[in-house]
């Protein structure tokens, strides 16, 4: 939540969908349906941590949730007893072509959604309780104006300025090319330094530009201009 209120989102996704430890998806990953006081208080073996405090239902880490909610499903509450809301959803294509989330709130059920189609056109439904009222915020609307909306549902779909079926961009960082072959490939090709960085967690938490930036890195910067173009063409 603090990555995202800083305005941090992307670096907000990256830590959901990190498997490896420490993280919650590693937790999932061996089983989890509670979330434990510690990241590791299972081991990859399936032994428990013998370094002790290993409760297996702690809330410590569980407001990862609140995330989701309030970013992925972008419902957060702008007034006490959540008679305002702003819906602001923020998609990323790592969840797939669609999100859902509802919120049972004191003054009622708020719900927002997206999904993406073929053609790359977004859909955002908005739903907001009676007696409320709700501030709608479309992400990569070309009007980019909130909009005030009463109870009821609302429908809008759109073309988004940029696709969010689009896996990478200069922004994305170096790792998430070590979970898609064709990347990995392109990177391989083009930027052979670039693909051996993917696999050093230190180098692989730049984004491209970072390392475009990087002058002392030896890297052909032309190649890396190719290379995104080609990532950027890639699509969910």
């Amino acid at each position: 939540m603090a990555l995202a209120e800083s305005g941090l989102v992307q670096e907000a996704y990256d830590l959901l969908f990190r498997e490896d430890y420490p993280s919650w998806l590693y937790e999932v990953n061996l089983g989890a349906t509670t979330v434990w006081e510690r990241w590791n208080s299972v081991l990859p073996d399936g032994t428990i941590n013998p370094a002790g405090m290993n409760s297996l239902n702690h809330y410590a880490y569980g407001s990862v949730m609140e995330f989701v909610y309030s970013y992925a499903g972008g419902i957060r509450s702008l007034a006490p007893g959540w008679k305002r809301a702003v819906l602001a959803p923020i998609p990323d294509v790592r969840f797939g072509k669609k999100v859902t989330c509802s919120y049972d709130s004191p003054s009622g059920v708020y719900a927002c959604s997206w999904e993406t189609a073929e053609d790359g056109t977004l859909s955002v439904t908005v739903s907001v309780p009676f007696g409320c009222t709700a501030e709608v915020i479309l992400p990569g609307a070309p009007d980019q104006k909130s909009l005030e909306v009463e109870a009821g549902e609302q429908v809008y779909r759109y073309k988004p300025l940029q696709d969010v079926r689009q896996v990478f961009t200069w922004d994305s960082k170096v790792s998430r090319a070590l979970s898609v072959q064709k990347a990995m490939e392109i990177l391989q090709r083009l930027v052979p330094p670039v693909a051996g960085m993917a696999h050093d967690p230190e180098m692989a938490a730049n984004t491209f530009r970072d390392l475009a930036e990087m002058w002392y890195l030896p890297i052909d910067r032309k190649k890396l201009k190719e290379a995104v173009a080609e990532l950027e063409k890639i699509r969910a």
